[in-house]
């Protein structure tokens, strides 16, 4: 691991992104549910748009793929996440207040649960979408994925192996990406006396691919 103490402080450091950021966190906060089509519609679009993620890009050959976005969002979308499991997974990490060892498997299987909801809905995988998802609704228990923090943390961690072994069928893109970066969070804490949220670890991360 080469960190400066410099790229520590502005990965703790507020930005232009977090005033739009706590839009999005108060908007899971106090409509964590999803048993509303509005407010389901409002935290997918608000959400995956804001993050380059957005649902409505699926392949042509998904059983919906010729609806438009608005009816794709309105009668596909929000009654597949309402009718699913997930306000009870959700519910069932309340737990948990951090990433740990022993966190990891339920987080890694949430996460699964709705990459799989989302390529049934799709036909592409959507592990970035649903990182990022899960994040505002449990900021501090899931990391955000996508292709520039993966890119970021292989420049800090080149050829670094998980030292927390988990066994269990989770989207092993992901898997790999989280229980590496929970080792660079643990190793910044020791080396900085810092405890990094998952969202300046984002903040870190990105920094390092510009």
């Amino acid at each position: 691991m080469k960190l400066s103490e410099q790229e520590i402080e502005r990965a703790l450091s507020e930005n232009v992104w977090t005033f739009g950021n706590n839009v999005l966190y108060d908007l899971c906060q106090k409509h964590p549910r999803h048993d509303s089509k509005p407010i389901v519609v409002a935290k997918i679009l608000l959400i995956g748009r804001s993050y380059a993620a957005a649902i409505e890009r699926r392949r042509p050959s998904a059983a919906q793929g010729l609806l438009d976005s608005d009816k794709f969002y309105e009668d596909i979308v929000a009654p597949a996440l309402m009718q699913s499991p997930l306000d009870r997974q959700i519910e069932s990490l309340h737990k948990y207040t951090s990433i740990s060892s022993d966190s990891l498997p339920a987080i890694l299987r949430v996460h699964k649960d709705l990459t799989d909801i989302f390529k049934e809905l799709t036909g592409l995988e959507k592990r970035s979408l649903a990182s990022k998802y899960l994040h505002f609704h449990k900021p501090s228990l899931f990391y955000l994925y996508d292709s520039r923090a993966s890119k970021g943390l292989r420049s800090i961690m080149p050829r670094h192996r998980p030292k927390t072994k988990i066994s269990g069928k989770y989207d092993s893109e992901y898997q790999g990406f989280a229980l590496k970066l929970f080792d660079l969070q643990q190793e910044i804490e020791d080396a900085f006396g810092k405890p990094l949220t998952p969202r300046q670890l984002d903040n870190l991360l990105l920094a390092r691919v510009g």
